[in-house]
């Protein structure tokens, strides 16, 4: 991950690492300061979170300078530097996408792992889950038939330290085709 913001910086045989850890040097200093405040923001739970999201800003920024040193968006008057983007290549606007692509999907993946809460389990009515800080209370099921499906609706009541917020009606439906006949042979 550290080396993907380079790629688009380096001509082919004939790159200049330093040059391009130069003018990658605002990436650097964004993703310092994600770090900073996801290590501020997020006191406990995992330490190594917010360096991934750091150098998941460091990919998503990287590669946003590439464009801005293409298009000379800070050198040059804006209307200047959009008629160079509009002329750029579609490889660099694919190049840009990719590596903003590849650290999104980073954030994504180190948000969902570290902080999700999850409850998995069996529940009878006026039976509580505690989630993330909430009561759930699964207040009952209830079944209902559509015109091709069956579904099972259950009702929660949800509250944030004793105090109520709202309900829940998540439903789980098995769907079927009315006078559909399967007349495949039997396989033996």
């Amino acid at each position: 991950m550290i080396a993907v913001p380079f790629g688009p910086l380096l001509a082919w045989k004939r790159g200049d690492l330093v040059g391009a850890a130069q003018r990658l040097m605002a990436a650097g200093i964004a993703a310092l300061i994600a770090v900073a405040l996801l290590w501020a923001w997020t006191r406990g739970g995992a330490a190594l979170a917010p360096l991934a999201i750091g150098l998941a800003v460091f990919v998503i920024a990287g590669a946003l300078s590439d464009l801005a040193e293409r298009t000379g968006f800070f050198r040059m008057p804006f209307a200047v530097a959009m008629r160079r983007a509009r002329g750029l290549p579609r490889s660099t606007w694919g190049t840009v996408f990719a590596h903003a692509g590849v650290g999104v999907a980073l954030i994504g993946i180190v948000c969902e792992t570290t902080w999700n809460s999850e409850y998995i389990g069996s529940m009878k009515p006026n039976d509580v889950a505690k989630i993330a800080g909430y009561e759930l209370k699964l207040d009952g099921v209830t079944q209902r038939q559509g015109p091709n499906f069956r579904e099972q609706i259950a009702q929660f009541s949800v509250s944030l330290d004793g105090a109520p917020l709202s309900a829940m009606t998540p439903s789980k439906a098995q769907f079927h085709h009315p006078g559909v006949v399967d007349h495949r042979k039997p396989r033996c």
